[in-house]
């Protein structure tokens, strides 16, 4: 069993009590009482009398069910769909939550609404790309043992890149940089503007 499928079940369990702090700070704010933070009468309030409840109750609705697919998962057999399936429905989760943004509180319609629904789940994408891409490189590291020197005692190990993975990631890097520089040299070898004066 992988590290993500046993992550997946605790990840699902803090986005709903994220969501639970949203709605008592929420709740907070909109009665402008700081005791409704703690009291559930009030939330259920705001949950049946404002868009903004209902729009919650959505994310929570989504929320629950992407806990239900983890745990699936988790004790399941393997299979691409699974996690596929629950990355949708999580991605409908921050859709849902578009909803409740500025955008569409002006004007609530797809071209408002659009553009920052795929902006925060683009974020959320690289922002979760970001711990996978720190465990593949830890991976595919490994202490190279230390070659044994006469009369004396070992020396430390160096890390030792053994990975077709690593290889290619440092692969795309450096073909960024070699992009970079040869248009830096293309800037610098092309003629000045013309000056439309002279």
């Amino acid at each position: 069993m992988t590290r993500l499928e046993r992550a997946l079940p605790w990840l699902a369990l803090i986005l709903l009590t994220g969501l639970l702090g949203i709605l008592a700070t929420t709740t907070a704010q909109a009665t402008g009482v700081d005791e409704n933070a703690w009291r559930p009468q009030a939330w259920l309030a705001l949950m049946q009398n404002t868009r903004m409840g209902q729009i919650w109750v959505g994310r929570a609705a989504c929320a629950v069910l992407v806990a239900a697919i983890a745990l699936y998962i988790r004790f399941s057999a393997p299979a691409r769909w699974q996690y596929v399936l629950c990355a949708t429905v999580a991605a409908m989760t921050l859709t849902v939550g578009s909803l409740a943004s500025h955008a569409a509180a002006e004007d609530l319609s797809v071209i408002s609404i659009l553009p920052y629904a795929l902006h925060i789940i683009m974020a959320s994408v690289w922002f979760g790309a970001l711990p996978a891409f720190l465990v593949v490189c830890f991976a595919c590291t490994e202490e190279e043992p230390a070659p044994q020197s006469h009369g004396q005692g070992q020396t430390p190990g160096r890390p030792h890149r053994h990975s077709e993975a690593l290889e290619r990631i440092h692969a795309v890097f450096q073909s960024r940089q070699d992009a970079i520089q040869a248009d830096t040299l293309a800037l610098k070898r092309s003629p000045p503007w013309p000056c439309r004066s002279c």
